[in-house]
């Protein structure tokens, strides 16, 4: 079967495709142009999730701080978990710990305040 088709039409068969070239090292046979695109989309996406999960804490934090009468269990409960997945995130994947994270940080704080107050 073509490997251009079976990425777009069953990408899971296509990730084992290319695991069983990868496990047998017929790595010439590899579907390069393919693979380059999905471990460049997998870092995109774990980026994307760490940013996420930053915008959903700070304007849980902010809301904990500015709106104190609202305050409730959820809200706590939501703070919680995702600093326990943020957490999570950075032990997993410590690369993502860096300059750019905290600028992001910054960057995310400034557009929660805006949002929120």
């Amino acid at each position: 079967m073509d490997n251009t088709y079976l990425h777009n039409t069953d990408f899971y068969a296509w990730t084992q495709y290319i695991k069983n070239k990868i496990a047998n090292n017929s790595l010439s046979k590899l579907d390069t142009k393919y693979l380059l695109e999905e471990v460049e989309s997998m870092g995109i996406s774990e980026k994307r999730a760490l940013e996420s999960r930053l915008v959903v804490l700070l304007s849980h934090l902010l809301k904990w701080e500015y709106q104190d009468n609202l305050r409730c269990n959820s809200w706590k409960s939501n703070i919680e978990q995702q600093r326990l997945k943020i957490r999570k995130l950075m032990k997993d994947m410590p690369s993502l710990k860096n300059k750019k994270t905290y600028e992001r940080y910054a960057k995310f704080k400034k557009y929660a305040v805006r949002y929120l107050i």
